[in-house]
């Protein structure tokens, strides 16, 4: 699928593929070259090109504003991703949603909307741009709701029309979108039966409906009472939220059962860039390692890396107290016999970006025996004699442990070399009673974090700060079906015990001694679902969707979020002190509603300026 997805950029960014088109007859590149057999492959090849500009970071960052994440020391305004209605991330995901849509559009001129079996081609071509733009509705409605643009017009240049938004109800995109994802589902070839990988398969539509499904029973929430979004799926064909999470599971069940997919042995095996291809992953989007086409090279790679070239020091005030500070991770050539620095940057713990950190509660939801906490946050630097080449395993520069360090063991572990930043260096742990403070990242703990390493992009090879990445984005695989199946059991009343029982397939392989993961076998609730979700799915791309869908956002911050005294005593705002109800709905960004000839304030999301 990587060779598709350099064919034909053109339709999306014609600057970043202008050399490469030179060798392409400029005859062929009119409307009538998309009812050829090459053609019609390279167009829709431009939709998954979309999906690229999508998620290599806009979507990704989205996600950022959760629980589960807090702003690092470079992105110090956090107001920017909630309140901001000038905000560049929410506007290059309406940008990109729009234009996405336009071009599946176009393409299912050719193809038809609904081609039949005597046209398997374009029907299975058909079926993956169908199912593309259901995807893209749902983030659609999901971010704006009923004050989200839908587009439906195809421009080719300048008209009128494209100065108008067009809104539509939430329950009018929903049909839309279950039009769609069920043509998908019917038509689509299985996983088993696609060459490429990364194409949309029958596989991927049922996990996209599965989750369509989780989304819309969220509308039978008490807060949507006395607006038409209350319980739309009754608008749908649906009797009640019961029938959404029935057939949700069984979609989870599906896949679960089927023979396309399975987990991989080892949770950190999911993510190694050299096993991008495996077959817990249901779709990715795909990025190539060839340079001269990779314009729109993921990013996303960078953000969550909190710390290679320094570390935090403990030390001691007159007082007896303890100080932290940070510090570069050097050894000393007087004390060490030699003067050595660990890069900020390198291949194979990133490019040092700190734009976020993981929040305290996010990394202490993990049992110390849960091997996912070490699969998901790096906790050992080697060092690193090359910024492009594999350390050198046999000498540690920096340890990060899952637990408190006293300011002795730090102290010893600089002598011999290693520097040991605990969570207590990292966070606030001083009175587990002040629930503003507690957990909140230190100064220096906003700076140096313990860095996420899902994402971290070893394919890079050309230099240690280079900014391209070009591993795959695994935005759907089979373990978020355990997940809903899950949620599933104990919305429909299963109990406890099947929840647990839909849930041990993910302990399995998290623990070593299945029994060790009794300690996650306590009573289910709201926020045991969302920890779970946390613990497997942590960072990839739906945190805010699943907050958003559980109406769990603003408790989940405010418990999850705290800050530090000094940036309170500062009167610093943080993600605690200005998250409000409607950020369950993002804004239309300031940047399109100022081109609506249309436009009126009463379009605009309820409570942004």
């Amino acid at each position: 699928m990587k060779k598709i997805l350099i064919a034909i950029v053109c339709l999306i960014t014609i600057a970043s593929c202008k050399d490469f088109l030179k060798e392409e007859s400029k005859s062929q590149m009119t409307v009538n070259y998309y009812e050829t057999e090459r053609g019609l492959y390279e167009g829709v090849a431009a939709v998954y090109s979309s999906c690229r500009e999508l998620f290599k970071e806009p979507l990704f960052r989205i996600q950022v504003y959760s629980d589960i994440w807090d702003v690092g020391a470079s992105r110090n305004n956090s107001e920017d991703i909630s309140e901001n209605i000038g905000n560049g991330d929410v506007n290059k995901v309406w940008v990109e949603l729009n234009q996405a849509i336009m071009i599946t559009n176009r393409m299912l001129q050719y193809t038809g909307i609904e081609p039949t079996a005597e046209e398997r081609t374009k029907q299975i071509y058909a079926a993956e741009l169908r199912t593309l733009c259901a995807y893209f509705h749902w983030v659609n409605v999901e971010m704006w709701g009923k004050h989200a643009h839908y587009q439906d017009r195809i421009f080719d240049q300048y008209d009128v029309a494209m100065l108008e938004i067009n809104q539509q109800s939430v329950e009018f995109f929903y049909h839309k979108i279950m039009e769609d994802i069920n043509f998908g589902i019917e038509a689509l070839p299985t996983a088993a039966e696609t060459k490429e990988f990364g194409r949309i398969t029958k596989g991927a539509a049922k996990a996209m409906k599965a989750r369509f499904l989780m989304s819309l029973a969220g509308y039978a929430h008490a807060d949507y009472s006395g607006t038409d979004e209350h319980n739309v799926f009754t608008k749908l064909g649906y009797n009640s939220v019961e029938d959404c999470y029935r057939e949700a599971k069984q979609l989870a069940d599906e896949l679960i059962n089927g023979s396309d997919y399975m987990l991989a042995d080892e949770f950190g095996d999911v993510f190694w860039f050299e096993n991008q291809n495996n077959k817990e992953v249901i779709w990715s989007v795909q990025w190539t390692t060839d340079n001269v086409f990779n314009g729109d090279a993921q990013g996303f790679h960078r953000y969550a890396t909190g710390r290679t070239c320094n570390t935090i020091k403990q030390d001691k005030a007159n007082d007896g107290s303890v100080l932290y500070y940070e510090v570069s991770a050097q050894r000393n050539e007087a004390d060490h016999g030699e003067r050595y620095t660990m890069p900020c940057h390198s291949r194979w713990y990133g490019r040092e970006y700190r734009h976020m950190i993981a929040t305290y509660k996010w990394i202490t939801a993990f049992d110390n025996k849960d091997k996912r906490r070490e699969s998901t946050f790096e906790s050992v630097y080697y060092r690193v004699n090359n910024g492009v080449e594999e350390p050198d395993y046999s000498d540690t520069i920096v340890y990060m442990p899952f637990r408190e360090v006293s300011y002795e063991e730090d102290l010893a572990g600089n002598k011999r070399g290693v520097f040991i930043d605990g969570l207590n260096e990292v966070y606030d742990l001083e009175d587990p009673t002040d629930a503003v403070h507690y957990g909140g990242p230190r100064g220096a703990g906003r700076s140096k974090s313990y860095s996420l390493k899902k994402f971290w992009d070893r394919s890079r090879v050309n230099k240690p700060k280079q900014n391209e990445g070009h591993e795959n984005g695994i935005i759907f695989r089979l373990a978020e079906m355990y997940l809903i199946k899950a949620e599933c059991e104990w919305k429909l009343g299963g109990g406890d015990e099947a929840v647990y029982a839909a849930l041990q397939p993910l302990w399995d392989r998290a623990f070593e001694n299945n029994a060790d993961a009794d300690v996650y076998k306590t009573p289910v609730d709201l926020n045991y679902i969302l920890d779970e979700y946390a613990r497997e799915l942590g960072g990839e791309w739906y945190r805010w969707f699943l907050l958003k869908r559980t109406r769990s956002l603003v408790d989940r911050i405010t418990v999850w979020c705290p800050k530090s005294k000094e940036e309170d005593a500062d009167g610093v705002k943080r993600s605690r002190d200005y998250v409000a109800p409607h950020h369950f709905l993002k804004p239309v960004p300031e940047k399109q509603l100022i081109r609506f000839s249309n436009w009126t304030d009463e379009m605009q999301a309820p409570g942004y300026k």
